[in-house]
This record gives structure tokens, C-alpha cells and sequence, in this order.
């Protein structure tokens, strides 16, 4: 980062911006070594702490950051916090920056996230909010235990990224799994996977191939959607948030490992019509 920002300068920064919870298998940023590199360098920072108020880990850090180096301003999820029907943000930093950035908004917000939020916390109380936060706790190390283990019967790897406790990622081995040998330009339909879950209620999982450049403007993102240009396997994502019962995990892994067998019969039905089309070619 200190690299970035003398490469760039310091005057030609808007603004750094570091994430605290994202998709595995990256992993959180280190907040607070952003927070002295912009401090030192007098370059705003901004911390995407969507999924963060969840993580007692994560807040620590966060407010680590705050006491050792810069941090302006940290943006948070209210549905993927507090549970809310209504997505909104809770922007947090000091009361002068805050009144700065609300009196920068061009139109007229509505107030229904706000009184989303405090209608939400008003029903839960204190004792049910840490109740959420224990639960979501106890809940992910469950949760990763338990995909570890059907990823190791179908041909998939739990990736392990300790520092990251919201979000578990699992990578696609492919064929050699079962001892096949993989067939040339045959690439897995991962992506009907992701379609198979949500058509079962499965709404969070994600799927990243690597495969599929974007361009937005001027700048084409190789990899997209992943955290990397160059992704060696695909992978599809599951993260345990706040909100996850102990009864949501078996439903869970249930709809899961349905949609893995499922996948894997359609998946050796394309390839037996692949080898019929390279016969009939050779014919």
C-alpha cells in the first residue's frame, strides 16, 4: 500500500479503500496497516465492513485501525447486519465527517431504512442481539466442518482460510477426483450449480469459474467476479451470516449435497453427448 501510494502520490488519491469481510477465499484486509500507511501518507480511507458487525474479530480490528493510524469512514450492510427487510448502510466515522457527507447528498433519502433498523432493534434488545452474534458464532465453525466433509465425497476442497469466518469457499477438482482422466477442451458447467441452489433456496452461494473477463468502460477485469486475473480452479462460495438458525444448517447441507449429485449426472450427460458429437465428426 505505502508502495501504491508514493508510486501514484499521495495528491492524486481520492481516497484508499480496504474490505474487512469479503468472499473466501480472500481474506480480510489488514486494516490496521492500511490505516498507518494512510495515515502517514494524509490520504483518506474507507472501510467496506459490509458483513463486519457480525464478526466480534472483525470489530476489533476495525477499531484498532481507528486508534493507530486513518480511518474516515466505515460503511455497513443493515440487512446483512441487523437482520433488516430493507437493505440500507450505516455509515460510521467522527460526527463532523458524517454531518459533511450527509449534507453532500444530492436528493431527498427516504427514512424507511432507518426506521427499518430501529424498529429491528427495538424487537431484538440487547440480550437478542448478542444471542445473534453468539449463535453465528458457534454456527460457522459447524458449517465449515460440514461442507469440508461433502466437498471430500464429490470431487470438491474446503479451501482454508482461517482468517476469514463468514465465507467458505470450495474448489472444484474435477474429474481426476474419481480417478478419470479429464477430456480436452471440456470445461464444467459450474454456474448451472449455482442456478441448481438457488431454484432450492439456496439464495447466498456463489459461484466464481474465472473464466469470464468483463469490461466496464476502458478496463477489462480478467477473472472476474474472482479476487485474482489469473483463478487456477473454479470455486462456488457459502458464507454463515448473521440470521443462520442451528435447524437452517442440516436444510442446508441437504439442498447441498442434492444439488452436487444432481450437477454431477447432468455434468456426465454433456460429456456422453460431447463423445458422440467428436464420433460422429470422426465418422
Amino acid at each position: 500500500m505505502r508502495e501504491a501510494i508514493e508510486r501514484v502520490g499521495a495528491a492524486e488519491i481520492l481516497a484508499v479503500m480496504s474490505t474487512t469481510s469479503c468472499f473466501a477465499p480472500r481474506a480480510p484486509d489488514d486494516v490496521e496497516a492500511i490505516a498507518r500507511a494512510a495515515k502517514a501518507a494524509d490520504v483518506p480511507h474507507v472501510v467496506n465492513n459490509a458483513y463486519g458487525l457480525g464478526c466480534e474479530k472483525i470489530c476489533k480490528s476495525v477499531s484498532r485501525a481507528q486508534r493507530v493510524g486513518r480511518v474516515d469512514f466505515v460503511v455497513q450492510s443493515t440487512d446483512k447486519n441487523f437482520l433488516v427487510p430493507v437493505g440500507g448502510c450505516i455509515v460510521a466515522g467522527s460526527a463532523a465527517d458524517v454531518d459533511a457527507l450527509a449534507k453532500s447528498y444530492p436528493g431527498r433519502a427516504s427514512a424507511a431504512p432507518v426506521l427499518d433498523l430501529f424498529v429491528t432493534l427495538l424487537s431484538m434488545g440487547q440480550a437478542g442481539w448478542t444471542e445473534v452474534l453468539a449463535t453465528r458464532r458457534a454456527l460457522a465453525q459447524r458449517v465449515k466442518r460440514e461442507l469440508g466433509e461433502i466437498a471430500d465425497r464429490h470431487g470438491f476442497r474446503l479451501l482454508d482460510v482461517e482468517e476469514n469466518t463468514i465465507s467458505f469457499a470450495l474448489g472444484y477438482l474435477g474429474q481426476q477426483h474419481n480417478g478419470e482422466t479429464p477430456e480436452e477442451e471440456w470445461t464444467p458447467n459450474l454456474t448451472k450449480l449455482g442456478s441448481m441452489l438457488f431454484t432450492r433456496g439456496v439464495s447466498g452461494a456463489r459461484v466464481c469459474t474465472g473464466q469470464e473477463p468483463k469490461t466496464i468502460g476502458s478496463h477489462t477485469f480478467e477473472g472476474w467476479g474472482t479476487h485474482e486475473n489469473e483463478t487456477r480452479i473454479p470455486y462456488i462460495t457459502v458464507a454463515c451470516a448473521i440470521g443462520m438458525k442451528e435447524a437452517d444448517v442440516p436444510l442446508l447441507m441437504e439442498r447441498f449435497e442434492k444439488s452436487l449429485r444432481d450437477w454431477k449426472k447432468d455434468e456426465r450427460r454433456r460429456q456422453q453427448r460431447r463423445r458422440k458429437e467428436i464420433a460422429d465428426n470422426d465418422a
